[in-house]
């Protein structure tokens, strides 16, 4: 069974600062149907909560940080890092959308800013199809399909998604039952991770791995024999 390695204070846990980090990228297999030559994938990831005061907070990242998209990527590679965190916050529950491209023409950062636009835009029709006694979690869980059509609507030019994006929904309950666990790896490969997003789409597979923080560290369980 699983036991804790220690309890801290449920008000010390409850007033913790949580992150998500972005760890790396695993290629299962490249796109095309021929798999000739390489890939040159990334990844855009966008998280949103709402503040205790109703704000809408959406944060956008482009991985890897500072290099626009993984070179010379091949079937069965796979790229750690850089990491980066994609949250940071104590406002709960928290979603991730994660939206992988192949690579050819476009500008990731044109890319990362309409997905932020769009995330921001997924969070107010959520809130306005739900009504003013939806819960926080509800009007979150709404940003993935919502997402999803703005993707299909705005993209198709330039460079291509890996399939759909991909959303988690992270509240108090689910980022302490997964954090306090060790972080696992992504088999066969060198990526590890707490959660990973899978991306399929134009005959390739892609799988990203993150990792969950707080500030006061998770004391994760061991296995007791």
């Amino acid at each position: 069974m699983l036991e804790p390695v220690r309890d801290i204070p449920l008000g010390e846990i409850q007033s913790a600062t949580y992150g998500i980090w972005y760890q790396g990228l695993c290629c299962v297999d490249e796109t095309g149907s021929t798999n000739w030559g390489s890939d040159e994938p990334y990844v855009i990831t966008s998280c949103a909560n709402i503040s205790a005061s109703g704000e809408n907070i959406v944060r956008t990242e482009t991985h890897p940080v500072g290099a626009g998209h993984y070179n010379d990527v091949d079937t069965g590679e796979q790229r750690i890092g850089p990491v980066a965190a994609c949250w940071e916050g104590t406002d709960l529950p928290v979603s991730i959308s994660a939206v992988a491209y192949e690579h050819d023409y476009g500008d990731p950062n044109k890319f990362r800013d309409e997905i932020d636009a769009a995330v921001k835009g997924a969070l107010v029709v959520g809130a306005l199809l739900l009504g003013g006694g939806a819960t926080t979690k509800a009007i979150l869980a709404f940003v993935g399909p919502l997402l999803t059509d703005a993707i299909n609507w705005l993209f198709g030019t330039d460079d291509d998604p890996i399939g759909v994006a991909q959303t988690e929904v992270f509240d108090h309950a689910r980022l302490e039952e997964m954090g306090s666990h060790p972080m696992g790896p992504f088999y066969p490969s060198n990526l590890w991770g707490h959660f990973f997003t899978t991306h399929k789409g134009d005959g390739g597979k892609y799988v990203a791995g993150f990792r969950l923080v707080r500030d006061l560290p998770f004391e994760e369980k061991v296995i007791i024999l």
